[in-house]
């Protein structure tokens, strides 16, 4: 049976729904294999027998419908499975099945009644649709890597970081963008934001950008706002994996050290951003972590977090215990000029004045390092601006 990639976490049902008809030729084709199997060990084993437990596993029934082996009913028998279980085993399979069907959808509606019609609709078409993205070979993984690198060389640890882990990942072959919480540190203006929707971009993995600095700290984009307030919507992460189905976007937490543990709002102090990401980066919590729009279970133990922040102080201990903080230093000259060169060429195709912006923007680069002032990429795009609207000889800057 194929991959599946969870959505949803027990206890919802976590499988597509399927008919009667095509429960029952699934299941009539397991009785079959089983037959074969049967007839295989009795070569070698005449008086050997089948379990019940393994007739269950060879039915493949927890997978077929993720419910546990024993829902499928108490009367299991092994002589439904016979080779010369005939008509009468064919009944009670189907019997077997419709009733399991009709637990499962009933467990489904239970689950979902407190939802509006619209909402139950994107839950089940969700259900069992999981997928993932950025799937590479160890190959692939280590072009992309190199790429992200040549365009920014100052952000080398992270690229290593990355390359470290897509390298276990892509072990046994070719597997999907997977990183473990990660910490950008570094000081303002190097572009650690945007190197991280540069790594969703490369392996073509669905990213979502917080500001921490946005109202309430982020947290209710991230967590969503709970039923009962006027403002009731789902988070942004879950909105994201309803909407396409993938299960490992990318997350990108823009100035972490802004983040607070606990936020004010008309119902009294709340869980804070910080509080809640130590719940969806925490493996054993991110597996079945509860919405509060929708109220049901999300398994996210496959999204990617890419953190940034300018510092570690302020920020709660059991946050950072649960990340890897990679520390990035400011972009050497050469780095700039390489990065200048890239923002003029997205600015002009004239090769004349391509070289000319170059030149004006070196000596610009070279007159603030004199005066002992410090460049970021966001200045450097500044510069490189102006220098092409005035078209003259550099100032400093």
């Amino acid at each position: 049976m194929p991959n599946r990639y969870r959505i949803f976490a027990r206890p919802i049902v976590t499988s597509p729904g399927i008919s009667t008809v095509a429960l029952i030729q699934r299941l009539e084709a397991y009785r079959h294999r089983l037959r074969l199997k049967r007839m295989a060990r009795a070569e070698t084993d005449p008086a050997g027998s089948f379990s019940i437990e393994e007739i269950g596993m060879l039915c493949e029934l927890d997978a077929l419908l993720d419910m546990p082996p024993d829902d499928f009913g108490g009367d299991v028998h092994a002589d439904d499975f016979a080779p010369d279980a005939g008509n009468a085993a064919s009944m009670r399979l189907r019997d077997r099945a419709a009733g399991w069907l009709i637990r499962r959808n009933d467990l489904y509606l239970q689950q979902v009644a407190h939802l509006k019609t619209e909402e139950r609709l994107q839950i089940e078409q969700a259900i069992g649709r999981g997928r993932v993205s950025g799937i590479v070979s160890q190959h692939q993984m280590h072009e992309r890597v190199a790429a992200l690198h040549a365009e920014a060389p100052w952000m080398s640890p992270a690229a290593t970081a990355v390359m470290e882990t897509m390298t276990r990942e892509t072990a046994q072959g070719p597997a999907p963008l997977r990183i473990p919480p990660v910490i950008l540190l570094g000081a303002p203006g190097i572009g650690k934001t945007e190197w991280a929707q540069r790594v969703a971009q490369a392996f073509q993995v669905p990213s979502i950008t917080l500001d921490v600095g946005a109202a309430n700290g982020g947290v209710f984009a991230l967590s969503g706002v709970e039923r009962g307030f006027s403002n009731a919507a789902p988070g942004r992460v879950v909105r994201s994996i309803l909407a396409t189905h993938v299960v490992n976007p990318l997350v990108i937490i823009d100035e972490l050290d802004r983040a607070s543990e606990r936020t004010q709002t008309s119902r009294g102090q709340q869980p804070g951003l910080a509080a809640v990401l130590m719940s969806l980066v925490e493996p054993s919590s991110a597996r079945s972590w509860t919405c509060p729009f929708y109220q049901l279970p999300f398994d996210l133990s496959r999204v990617s977090w890419i953190m940034t922040a300018n510092s570690l102080e302020g920020m709660p201990a059991p946050l950072i215990d649960r990340c890897r903080v990679i520390a990035l230093p400011d972009p050497t000259p050469a780095d700039l000029e390489l990065a200048a060169a890239r923002m003029i060429a997205q600015r002009t195709a004239d090769a004349d004045h391509a070289d000319l912006l170059t030149t004006l923007v070196a000596e610009v680069l070279r007159q603030r390092r004199r005066a002992g002032r410090r460049t970021s990429l966001r200045q450097l795009s500044r510069i490189v601006a102006r220098l092409e609207v005035a078209g003259s000889a550099p100032m400093l800057m």
